[in-house]
């Protein structure tokens, strides 16, 4: 997306290195009160020997005596995603974005503001105050994925959904248990699930539209609070486990969403961080999971694996987002095959976790690059709805011909206006007091399913 393609021309320059050594006077943060009721919070995470006490070693997380159990969850075997009745699994999934991790594109508007912004400036107009925003996030949480949508998404063919969260629903009980209906109902409908950390606490890349950052803040890679934020990370992801580790359907953990090591221009330094990072958190997931798979992405906005060069874990399974301004020239086909020499290298499955959001002839192409390469587990769309954006341009290709989502939300002025001011559009106005009111009662209507426009045109790009 044009926010990817502008965070690496600054980590290029080396201004991000800037910015962050700016931050680095803050005092780290503490541990919530949730986070240290988490099992190992008197055990490091990070494989290392305490008070005498071996931790557990990865390895040992599924061969202890849990092998066999493997085999009632989905799973892998070499480089295949493998059901419980020993089938492969040919993942055709599509991303929920939107719901549980805001981006203000995606609800009509810009790409400059994080979620934390975007809610923030809501809550401080008299329209709609702290109060008012809260109603509006309930909404958004409670209907931008309904039981229709899902039924519809299995209806259309596909078998997968991926789930992108923020880390704030995790700790927050009420949005946590609003999760909980979207995987209970991916259930009823026969769909596997795939939990992914699209927001990581203090965020895993600065592009604040998709990982909640903030600018001046530090990043999870910021050495200053590396342990803090690894540790964070690993427990937040041990009680989403715990919480899920008996649920057949997921299909597995999505560890990090397009993780950067080269932000705030720390290019040669961090890259060591991402395997690292994955190997706690893999260690707290198995002391309470044994089963299911973990799903690792790689650097730089899950394209780069050349840090990721032996499997982690025996139950795992590799991501790659595969977008027209991320594969060089647009050649798929190349891209494709360099990440299936991977997973064949080390006998891991790989599959598509994001493409999309482009013509629909450009997207036909990305599937079915993914879809002749037989060593590749699959895809999964990004995404299943978005507001119908007709103004502006994308890469350079107009607004109005790019396929947003499979279904389209109808906007009206009112909240267009709201929603550009909010997200950060360059240009856009405050808006007027009864726009805020008007338009954020329209939007949390037109977003229900039964309101919005199915996109036929994307459907036949896809079956």
């Amino acid at each position: 997306m044009d926010w990817v393609s502008y965070s690496r021309s600054m980590n290029r320059v080396g201004f991000g290195f800037w910015v962050g050594f700016g931050c680095v006077g803050i005092a780290a943060c503490t541990l919530s009160s949730a986070e240290s009721d988490i099992i190992v919070d008197e055990e490091r995470v990070d494989g290392e020997q305490v008070d005498g006490e071996k931790s557990v070693e990865i390895d040992d997380a599924v061969d202890g005596g849990h092998r066999e159990g493997l085999h009632a969850f989905v799973h892998q075997e070499g480089t295949r995603i493998v059901a419980p009745d020993g089938t492969a699994v040919d993942i055709r999934g599509v991303n929920l974005g939107g719901g549980f991790l805001w981006e203000g594109w995606m609800f009509g508007g810009g790409v400059l503001h994080s979620e934390t912004d975007l809610y923030r400036r809501l809550a401080e107009t008299r329209a709609l105050g702290e109060d008012g925003a809260a109603d509006f996030r309930a909404r958004v949480d409670l209907d931008w994925t309904t039981a229709d949508d899902l039924r519809r998404v299995a209806e259309l063919g596909f078998n997968t959904v991926r789930i992108p969260f923020n880390h704030t629903v995790i700790d927050d009980p009420v949005r946590f248990a609003r999760l909980d209906r979207i995987v209970d109902e991916c259930e009823a409908q026969g769909l596997y699930v795939v939990l992914d950390l699209h927001a990581a606490p203090r965020s895993q890349n600065t592009v604040g539209v998709i990982s909640d950052w903030n600018w001046g803040e530090r990043t999870l890679w910021d050495w200053s609070t590396w342990e803090d934020s690894k540790r964070r990370t690993a427990r937040l992801w041990q009680k989403v486990a715990s919480r899920y580790r008996m649920r057949g359907h997921i299909l597995g953990y999505d560890l990090l969403n397009e993780p950067d090591t080269t932000s705030l221009g720390l290019t040669p330094l961090n890259r060591h961080l991402l395997p690292e990072i994955y190997d706690a958190i893999i260690v707290a997931i198995r002391r309470v999971d044994p089963y299911h798979m973990v799903i690792l992405e790689g650097d730089e906005f899950a394209t780069d694996f050349r840090r990721l060069t032996e499997p982690r874990d025996r139950n795992m399974a590799y991501q790659f987002h595969m977008y027209r301004w991320t594969v060089d020239d647009a050649n798929y086909d190349e891209a494709v095959a360099e990440w299936s020499a991977i997973a064949q290298t080390q006998q891991v499955p790989m599959f598509g976790g994001e493409f999309g959001a482009d013509r629909d002839s450009e997207i036909r192409r990305q599937r079915l690059a993914i879809e002749a390469d037989r060593a590749l587990s699959g895809w999964v769309l990004w995404s299943w709805k978005s507001a119908d954006v007709q103004e502006g341009e994308w890469q350079g290709t107009p607004s109005s011909e790019i396929e947003h989502g499979i279904y389209e939300i109808p906007i009206d002025e009112p909240w267009r206006s709201t929603i550009r001011w909010a997200s950060g559009e360059a240009g856009a106005a405050k808006p007027s007091s009864a726009n805020v009111r008007a338009g954020a009662a329209a939007f949390v209507e037109a977003m229900k399913f039964e309101n919005t426009i199915e996109n036929g045109a994307l459907i036949q790009a896809l079956f």
